[in-house]
């Protein structure tokens, strides 16, 4: 009877240490994938008999493991491809007892000019849940976005356009779908009249409403302070990687590795303008939020002023948008200056122009942008971090600049 048991023993643990020995790890599909340049996902099961990892996932294509009694599966994301070149990436699979296979995906270079699609999310802070200019209908939320996809369909009044479409965000940053799409409703009985750049600088402790820059666009509608209550939106300016920096912004590459934490990091506008309008002639008038939206997207994707205060010359960085010196042209100005002549400009140099440009002030048709404009803000779209959207492939140092930098805001 003893040595049945002990031989019995013997056999379980003969068994046990056969199939730690043959333990496998297979793939349920192709180890090869040959994609366009769109956006794909990939579900592919793997079976093993122990625990695996999965290494060699880059920017573009991340990992994602699903364990469960069905089965295992690999879900791999591949961004859209926006270089002009195909890119690779080799996927390895280990388990415990050492077996390994690859992935391998190729992706195929873009087919023409990438059409950014970027979700914005309207943080609706409000004290009073029945006053519509405070707890903004959703209505009226989609009218100015509505109103800025025009402006940037047509940034020269040619019929060209930015190529690129703001949309209201569908779901929350843990997947959940919105019940008003873009828009996050946040109840607030202190700190709801604030000064816009103590608010973005995070002084009032609002980081956390600030949902993944890199997925959304955060605009905060709130109520500002200011005393001269002039103020209808502010912005910050984009950061660019070290490795493609644009003039006029701060390069840095530490925000492809982290999120803000010391600011909100966004646009900001007053409420108190959310439903007047600029009315200057009979036969001119203008929605201030609505130009206010796209004049402020503008500075966070990147574009400066086209006009300086004073002698000193603050360049916009674009050749084709005239500087002109605004405080002289608001000294000039006055309530009967005809709305014909109240949107002619003199630039630097003497020559008069008419103002058309959304990045001037009133009073001004500001309903185009120009091609270096447009230039500026592809350049934004394709490499700086805290934007929406695919990236181009770059270098990024783990070096000297992975610190935290202060992001510039502008009105």
């Amino acid at each position: 009877m003893k040595k049945l048991i002990y031989w019995t023993l013997f056999l379980v643990v003969l068994a046990a240490c056969s199939k730690d020995d043959n333990d496998s790890l297979e793939l349920s599909s192709d180890n090869t994938y040959n994609l366009d340049n769109n956006e794909h996902v990939l579900r592919i099961g793997v079976n093993s008999n122990s625990d695996w990892t999965v290494s060699g996932a880059e920017r573009w294509c991340s990992t994602r493991q699903l364990n469960g009694d069905s089965g295992d599966s690999l879900i791999i994301t591949i961004t859209p491809n926006i270089a002009p070149d195909q890119r690779s990436v080799t996927l390895s699979l280990a388990n415990k007892s050492g077996s390994k296979t690859d992935i391998t995906i190729r992706q195929a270079k873009r087919d023409g000019e990438y059409h950014f699609r970027l979700p914005v999310i309207f943080h609706v802070l409000y004290l009073n849940p029945g006053n519509p200019s405070q707890n903004i209908p959703a209505n009226r939320i989609e009218e100015l976005l509505d109103a800025a996809n025009s402006y940037y369909r047509n940034y020269d009044g040619q019929g060209g356009d930015m190529n690129l479409t703001f949309e209201l965000a569908t779901r929350d940053p843990d997947g959940n779908p919105l019940d008003e799409a873009g828009i996050h409703r946040v109840q607030r009985y202190t700190n709801y009249t604030m000064e816009c750049e103590k608010f973005l600088e995070n002084q009032y402790g609002d980081i956390h409403l600030m949902w993944d820059p890199n997925n959304y666009i955060n605009v905060f509608l709130f109520e500002f302070s200011e005393s001269d209550g002039s103020t209808t939106g502010i912005s910050f300016l984009p950061f660019t990687p070290s490795s493609h920096s644009l003039a006029g912004l701060t390069p840095s590459d530490s925000y492809y590795t982290k999120l803000p934490t010391k600011q909100v990091y966004g646009v900001a506008l007053n409420n108190r303008y959310i439903n007047k309008l600029l009315v200057y002639a009979p036969n001119s008038s203008q929605d201030i939020m609505a130009t206010t939206l796209t004049h402020e997207l503008g500075h966070y994707l990147g574009l400066y002023h086209v006009f300086s205060i004073g002698e000193a010359v603050e360049s916009d960085y674009c050749d084709d948008t005239p500087d002109y010196n605004r405080q002289e042209y608001m000294d000039k100005w006055n309530q009967n200056t005809p709305w014909s002549q109240a949107i002619q400009r003199t630039d630097r140099n003497g020559a008069p122009f008419t103002s058309t440009n959304i990045m001037d002030y009133d009073f001004s048709e500001k309903n185009r942008f120009t091609n270096d404009q447009r230039t500026r803000v592809r350049h934004v779209l394709e490499y700086s971090p805290l934007i929406p959207g695919p990236k181009m492939p770059i270098a990024i140092s783990r070096g000297a600049d992975m610190t935290e930098k202060k992001a510039i805001t502008i009105k």
